[in-house]
């Protein structure tokens, strides 16, 4: 919407100058044309600058000093508008001032020698006139010339006093309307220098002192830009500082971590003897469990040998009773018999030994009760033994089985202790490899932040500092907006000045000339 308006302005500036323009140009072709043709360029100049400060103060109308991307535009498109309109006033003056002002000043100098010519040759025509009428009554009244020889003379010389008489007065008509002339455009063109001098010095003058009030903060913003300018190289300096910390702390870092794969690497060889003795273990518990299957296969074979043991010791032992118990008939009968047949010996051969065979019988009766009960305490031992042996064999059996039990539920404790163990351990390694990884996690986010802390500090500082340099550029914008418009009423004034001096040499021209040219006319 305000560049809008700064365009619309520009065109209606234009378009004012234009017409100024071409009204001077009208007063100048104008037949009867007046004073005010001499104010043209100074209003066409007055007209430029005042669309000049119109533009400058519609661009700093909307300005933002916090907002300075949007207000830009703004105020270039002001300034377009300024300087614009100030170009075409100025261009629009200068080509006045050299192409149609000369012709009006020609065009007044022409009118003023025609009116003095026309008047002269008016007075000339009535000379003529009256010089004919003069011949005229010389020649018809040639006799009369004679007689008013003396008269003639007198009206020649009267003539002539008159004649000398009007060119003076038309000498000092001349003099007088050319001066009063002279006179009356430096006085208008003084009014207008000292008005437009006078406007250009009220105007000006608060920029003058605001120019110096500029330079004043000039100077200090020089010293601001140089504590500003050490601020920055001590931030530059602190931030540095913290990029080797950052670089230390990441070499830190960087050694730690090249710790990890070699932790890594032990943790493999680890792992991998640990691998070697779970397959060394898990063959060995192979083993333990193909022996424990065979010895489960082999208790119904020992079973039925130690069965078949037992069968066999039983029909050996009662084999061996039988025998025993068969031999000791055998024995006994025999040893019956015999004595029997040495008693009926004893009997038939002495009848004095009667007592001796008595005794004899009596220790037979003895040896074959000591038989029988050596018999019946071998049939006890025996069956004794049989049943120990029993005994012993079962517990034998029993043993076996239990300590095949034992052999496996120590080694499936010894398997479960061993993965416990290993799961420990894993874990164990897990927990450091977790605590090593954090520790590095909270080394690495502990330096993060600190570079964090150094960047922002700087980015604070930068910031400060840009905020600061954008208010010292927006002062500089406005002191070099000052120093343009100062620049521009200099170059005014100066314009103005070369004006005034100007006018002053065409009126001591216009001063020196036309006399000369009016003697020369009357001449």
């Amino acid at each position: 919407m305000q560049d809008n308006l700064n365009y619309v302005m520009l065109y209606v500036s234009l378009a004012v100058l234009t017409i100024g323009f071409i009204w001077g140009i009208f007063l100048v072709n104008k037949d009867n044309s007046s004073n005010v043709v001499v104010t043209v360029p100074g209003l066409l100049t007055s007209g430029g600058v005042f669309f000049t400060f119109f533009g400058v103060a519609l661009g700093l109308y909307d300005f933002d000093p916090d907002d300075l991307n949007n207000s830009i535009s703004t105020l270039l498109s002001g300034l377009t508008l300024a300087f614009w309109s100030s170009i075409v006033g100025m261009g629009f003056s200068m080509l006045f001032k050299m192409c149609y002002l000369p012709k009006y000043y020609s065009k007044q100098s022409q009118l003023t020698a025609d009116d003095m010519q026309n008047v002269l040759c008016s007075q000339l025509s009535e000379s003529k006139a009256h010089h004919q009428s003069s011949q005229k009554l010389l020649s018809e009244l040639v006799s009369e010339m004679q007689r008013l020889r003396a008269y003639s003379s007198q009206e020649h010389a009267q003539s002539q006093e008159s004649f000398n008489k009007l060119t003076n007065e038309i000498n000092l008509f001349s003099s007088s309307v050319s001066s009063q002339a002279s006179q009356q455009i430096a006085e208008s063109l003084q009014s207008s220098i000292e008005g437009f001098n006078q406007g250009l010095m009220g105007q000006f003058g608060a920029n003058f002192q605001r120019l110096d009030e500029s330079v004043l903060k000039m100077l200090q913003w020089q010293q601001q830009y140089k504590l500003q300018v050490e601020q920055l190289t001590s931030a530059f300096e602190h931030a540095v500082e913290s990029v080797v910390a950052t670089e230390q702390s990441l070499s830190v870092i960087s050694n730690h971590t090249q710790a990890i794969p070699d932790a890594m690497v032990r943790l493999s060889e680890i792992t991998d003897t640990w691998n070697q003795q779970i397959t060394e273990l898990d063959q060995r518990l192979e083993a333990f469990s193909t022996m424990r299957d065979k010895a489960v296969q082999a208790m119904p074979e020992l079973q039925k040998q130690l069965d078949e043991l037992c069968q066999r010791v039983d029909k050996s032992i009662l084999n061996t009773c039988e025998s025993l118990e068969k031999g000791v008939l055998k024995a006994s009968t025999e040893l019956q018999d015999k004595a029997l047949a040495l008693s009926e010996k004893l009997v038939e051969a002495t009848d004095g030994i009667g007592g001796d065979l008595s005794n004899a019988s009596g220790q037979i009766e003895s040896m074959t009760n000591h038989l029988a009960e050596s018999s019946d305490k071998i049939k006890e031992t025996l069956h004794d033994s049989i049943s120990q042996l029993e005994d012993k064999l079962n517990s034998l059996v029993n043993g076996t089985k239990e300590d095949v039990l034992d052999i496996s539920k120590t080694l499936s404790n010894v398997n479960e202790s061993l993965i416990e163990k290993h799961r420990e351990q894993l874990d164990k390694s897990e927990q450091l490899l977790i605590k090593a990884h954090d520790s590095i996690d909270k080394r690495i986010e502990e330096t993060m932040n600190q570079q964090m802390m150094g960047s922002l500090q700087v980015q604070n500082t930068i910031k400060s500092h840009l905020v600061e340099s954008s208010a010292v550029f927006h002062q500089n914008i406005q002191l070099e907006l000052e120093r343009i418009l100062t620049d521009l009423g200099k170059g005014l004034l100066d314009i103005t000045a070369e004006y005034s001096k100007a006018a002053q040499r065409l009126n001591k021209e216009l001063h020196r000339f036309e006399p000369v040219e009016v003697l020369e006319e009357a001449s």
